[in-house]
């Protein structure tokens, strides 16, 4: 508990840090760009689930990014028309399926 109050400090102490030394014009272009990136993951998320919809036949019931050895992936689970649960995996750059790696026995 005490280690995570003096991380919280920190974080807070450096943001105000960086307030300070920026301004409001670098907080703005900060949430400008912040707000950018977040609208391009969404239109890629949004292509993402209409593909594997699209390709499964199945409706896209949760999804959430995941760090693939650096690589940013959307992991999606998808409820086929049988009531079958799939979890597939789409590059967030590319929009392309990433293949499940193999079952190591």
């Amino acid at each position: 508990m005490k280690t995570r109050t003096i991380r919280l400090a920190a974080i807070v102490s450096v943001t105000l840090a960086l307030l300070f030394l920026a301004g409001a014009q670098g907080l703005r272009w900060f949430l400008e760009r912040a707000d950018e990136r977040n609208l391009e993951r969404l239109a890629a998320l949004q292509a993402i689930v209409d593909r594997a919809e699209r390709e499964q036949g199945g409706a896209v019931v949760g999804s959430h990014l995941v760090d693939l050895a650096g690589r940013p992936v959307y992991e999606l689970t998808l409820r086929l028309p049988d009531g079958r649960m799939r979890r597939l995996r789409y590059d967030l750059a590319s929009g392309e399926p990433v293949p499940e790696p193999p079952l190591e026995e």
